[in-house]
């Protein structure tokens, strides 16, 4: 039997760093004149009578625990994703001729944080979540493009490749004699 018990809960238990998670103590029992005490991976912060906010957090694990007096409650585990950057374009192949559209999607970086493309492991002049690739005649059909996009805090997408397809209706409408059957 239990004089008081503390129960801890959380409003998520995985966050990205850019993110605030707050945890809610449900005090039973008389805890008058008891202050509560707050701990996270077995380290004293400071946080309100019943409830605790975290922000600002690196990637990682995160134990929270409530103690008052004797009473402890359950410890809740959150765990702090690593940012990250995923790209996507509509097409996954594209004609010479035609422009490649590219989307950044971020998870976990901050607003201020520069994007930057790259093509082929050039960096390009273009900055921000969208990006656009005129495919030229410097391409053969059948080459390979990797774009990728980095922060300027570090973070990386994983490399996005696309392919140029090869016209091979201009080529026969190129030739000349295209039209004759013999």
């Amino acid at each position: 039997v239990f004089d008081n018990l503390i129960t801890l809960s959380a409003d998520k238990v995985e966050m990205y760093p850019t993110e605030t998670a707050t945890f809610t103590a449900a005090l039973e029992g008389d805890f008058e004149g008891i202050d509560l005490v707050w701990k996270v991976n077995g380290e004293t912060v400071e946080g309100s009578e019943e409830t605790l906010t975290l922000t600002g957090l690196q990637p990682g694990t995160y134990e929270v625990q409530c103690i008052g007096g004797t009473a402890e409650s359950n410890v809740v585990t959150l765990t702090v994703k690593q940012p990250e950057i995923v790209i996507s374009s509509p097409k996954g192949a594209y004609l010479i001729g035609e422009t490649a559209t590219f989307e950044a999607t971020v998870k976990g970086l901050a607003e201020t944080d520069t994007l930057t493309w790259y093509v082929n492991d050039n960096e390009t002049s273009t900055t921000g979540k969208t990006f656009s690739l005129e495919i030229t005649d410097t391409y053969k059909g059948g080459d390979m493009i990797e774009i990728k996009v980095k922060s300027a805090s570090g973070v990386e997408s994983k490399e996005y490749t696309i392919s140029v397809a090869a016209d091979i209706l201009a080529k026969l409408e190129a030739d000349e004699n295209w039209t004759n059957v013999y």
